[in-house]
């Protein structure tokens, strides 16, 4: 634990630069006063206070009123991520956050969710392309914090704080949520659209085999 008084101020430098683990500040835990005048500076200055239960760290995230600002947002998730590393956090999010974030799927939790290289290339690779590009999307991602790699296991990844830090856990479960229902009623509306077909089909056939056995006779 750190023995450092940090000031309100140099919290904040701290934070708009990186996440910072809670033990780095232990005071905000128990001092409203600072704690509330850290959330005041970063507010001022277009941040949110982040005080993140699931990586145990502190950040400063954009406010979502000028996430418009593209630049800003480039700026905070990394700047020079592809649009392959950026889709790459979207599926790292699901196989690590989610299952500690949905309270049904953290019922049957009983380990720290990871994910290895191989299962994202098996699983991703008619989108992701050569393994190389995984390899050199995984390398940035490590780089901003995003994720880590398991210790004793060279391939297997873990969240890192920014994971939950850098981007809105709600809104993030809300896209992928909709996503998925928006994917089962395609579905299905595939599979009425098919099932219709068929039966118009079979109707067809039918009404030709008779229209024949009627003009044998």
């Amino acid at each position: 634990m750190s023995q450092i008084r940090y000031t309100a101020e140099e919290i904040c430098a701290k934070l708009t630069t990186k996440s910072c683990n809670k033990e780095m500040f232990p005071q905000l835990e128990y001092d409203d006063r600072l704690r509330n005048e850290v959330k005041e500076s970063l507010n001022k200055a277009g941040y949110q206070f982040v005080d993140d239960p699931i990586s145990k760290h502190y950040d400063a995230r954009i406010k979502p009123q000028i996430r418009s600002i593209q630049e800003l947002v480039e700026n905070e998730l990394g700047g020079d991520l592809t649009v392959q590393a950026k889709a790459l956090i979207v599926i790292l999010w699901c196989h690590l956050i989610l299952p500690k974030f949905d309270r049904a799927i953290k019922k049957e939790l009983t380990e720290e969710p990871t994910v290895t290289e191989e299962q994202l290339y098996e699983n991703f690779k008619q989108h992701i392309g050569a393994r190389q590009n995984l390899r050199r999307s995984l390398t940035l991602l490590r780089q901003y914090n995003f994720i880590k790699t398991v210790w004793g296991q060279k391939n297997t990844i873990a969240a890192g704080p920014r994971l939950t830090t850098a981007i809105d856990s709600m809104t993030m479960y809300d896209l992928v949520r909709e996503n998925i229902l928006n994917f089962l009623i395609i579905e299905n509306e595939d599979s009425k659209q098919e099932l219709e077909k068929e039966l118009k089909n079979l109707k067809e056939a039918d009404e030709d085999g008779g229209n024949l056995y009627a003009n044998t006779n």
